[in-house]
């Protein structure tokens, strides 16, 4: 089974999630989204429009190493990934250059992935 989208459709909040959601499972591991379209972001964010979602990271897993491989699965549900560093912190990003995973705020109260389309 597949689902294809036309050009034009861009459920990219959706497509973010089900990446989420799959590699979760796989995981064995319960998730928190801590934010949408919701919040208060960087003007010109990609959460305002329905393009990024943020997700609690700092109880998933122990080590930072161990985050970045959950985020790079999350990211390859999308696409082949390389390894990218951020302004905000290390992630992943499609060959393609459609989707971005960066773990921000690295050892802070606000640590979170935050997933986007580019």
């Amino acid at each position: 089974m597949s689902i294809k989208i036309k050009r034009g459709v861009q459920p990219d909040s959706l497509m973010l999630m089900a990446a989420l959601a799959n590699t979760a499972e796989i995981w064995s591991l319960d998730v928190t989204v801590t934010s949408g379209s919701d919040g208060k972001h960087r003007q010109g964010s990609r959460h305002y429009t329905d393009q990024a979602i943020d997700v609690r990271s700092k109880e998933l897993f122990e080590t930072v190493d161990e985050k970045l491989q959950f985020l790079k699965r999350v990211i390859e549900r999308l696409g082949p990934a390389d390894k990218v560093q951020t302004p905000t912190g290390p992630g992943y990003q499609t060959k393609d250059g459609r989707w971005l995973g960066i773990l921000e705020n690295i050892g802070l109260p606000l640590e979170h992935f935050h997933l986007e389309r580019n």
